[in-house]
């Protein structure tokens, strides 16, 4: 599957945890070494390439990646420098994404602000 339409299927449609889905988010966003090399080349590029999809389909994707596809820092068996290049990517993600995407509003105190801001805690 090309980068593009792996991208489309993990953050193009914002999908409720309680509906039933033809491809759960394992399938496609597993946590092995080429989830990583996909994650890694999205949060490089998230600017450019998160662009064009609404903030609750991405609120959902990252919902979906922080469920599964995280674990995957965790193993052995895949090359430290893959995970190490995810790791570092997140500066990226942060800065050239979520800080552009979001406005400066507190969530804790329920002001109005982007579904973004409602991912888990330890990807945003």
């Amino acid at each position: 599957m090309e980068l593009q339409e792996w991208v489309d299927r993990v953050f193009g449609q914002a999908v409720p945890l309680d509906a039933p889905r033809l491809i759960g988010p394992e399938e496609i966003c597993g946590a092995n070494q080429a989830t990583l090399v996909r994650l890694t080349e999205v949060f490089e590029h998230s600017a450019s390439l998160l662009k064009p999809y609404p903030d609750e389909a991405l609120k959902q994707a990252f919902w979906d990646l922080g469920s599964n596809a995280f674990l995957a820092l965790k193993r052995e068996d895949i090359e430290w420098a893959l995970r190490h290049r995810l790791i570092r990517s997140f500066e990226t993600l942060f800065r050239e994404f979520f800080a552009a995407r979001c406005q400066p509003t507190l969530g804790h105190l329920s002001e109005e602000g982007s579904p973004l801001k409602l991912i888990p805690s330890g990807l945003a």
